[in-house]
Formats: structure tokens, sequence, C-alpha cells
């Protein structure tokens, strides 16, 4: 089971049924929650070969390709700030 950001503080796995196809207008199941910046972008989704896993995908097919990148220089500029 995967967790979604959104249900990781409760500590809930939360995967859709097989077969399930995502919501309305998104190309992945990971994708519903791309507008509050809740989504984990697919780190396969702009490379060549391409995501394996299709709409079936529980990661974010709608962010840039850089996205998972600038998620992390953030991170880490935020914890550098803290110190």
């Amino acid at each position: 089971a995967t967790l979604l950001p959104a249900d990781s503080h409760m500590g809930v796995a939360v995967e859709p049924p097989p077969g399930l196809l995502p919501p309305p207008g998104m190309p992945s199941h990971g994708s519903a929650l791309h507008s509050s910046r809740r989504c984990k972008p697919c780190a396969w989704f702009h490379k060549a070969s391409g995501c394996s896993n299709g709409n079936a995908c529980k990661h974010c097919h709608l962010c840039p390709a850089g996205e998972i990148k600038a998620r992390k220089k953030s991170r880490c500029d935020q914890m550098r700030l803290q110190k």
C-alpha cells in the first residue's frame, strides 16, 4: 500500500481499487492532489521511457519536469534556514 501525502499525517494507507479510473481530467490517480501541491511528482513520467504505470500511477503526472529537484532544493533551503 502507498501512503498518499494527504493522509500520511494520519498514518492511513490509501490505495485506489484495481481498475478504478483516475478522477475526470486527471492523467493519474496521484495527480488528484496537484492543485493543493500535496501531490508527489512522478519520477518517470518525463523520462524518455515514460511511466509504466500509466493512469494507475499513484504519483502526479501534472507536475513539470524539474519539480522533484525543485522541491528537494526548497526542503534543503528550509532546513538550512532553520539552523
